[in-house]
């Protein structure tokens, strides 16, 4: 968790602007639509994706056409309650931006790192593959820290253990 907090920090030093909504929102396929939301089209690879990542006694139960017809209507619902929350803007929601930035360093670990939770590699090679990776993205987004403001930080934060 330690190293998911480090990387973030870099990644959230390195903006300069706040990404736009539309990385929010869901993208149509290419293919003939299973299903249509005003101009948000679902397209079976779509659909068959989303479905694959269901559990497997999910993916049993659902077997039957009136029961795929039911998954596809809750990825109706689905949508539907992403628009409403795109349209209340939600996705400028501190909580919701903190657990996007969180879903994107886990999956930028998984495609970089692959080896990082293969068990077989010693938690010191491990620990160098991500030392590596921290390295490389420290080179791309210049780093600095204010030791006066760190020290302050570090105060509040003594002081704020000793509160009840």
């Amino acid at each position: 968790m330690r190293e998911l907090l480090m990387i973030s920090s870099v990644f959230l030093g390195a903006c300069d602007t706040p990404a736009p909504v539309t990385c929010l929102s869901s993208v149509s396929g290419s293919g003939k639509p299973v299903a249509t939301i005003a101009s948000l089209s679902l397209d079976s690879a779509q659909l068959q994706t989303r479905f694959a990542k269901e559990s497997l006694i999910y993916q049993k139960e659902h077997a039957s056409v009136e029961q795929v017809r039911e998954f596809v209507e809750e990825q109706i619902r689905f949508e539907l309650l992403v628009r409403s929350a795109l349209e209340r803007g939600l996705a400028n929601d501190p909580d919701v931006i903190e657990v996007a930035h969180k879903a994107m360093v886990r999956k930028l670990l998984q495609q970089t790192l692959p080896d990082m939770h293969d068990m077989t590699k010693s938690p010191e090679d491990r620990s160098r593959l991500f030392a590596r990776l921290l390295d490389d993205l420290k080179q791309r987004y210049p780093v600095a820290m204010n030791e006066q403001e760190l020290a302050a930080l570090h105060q509040a934060l003594q002081s704020g253990r000793e509160s009840p």
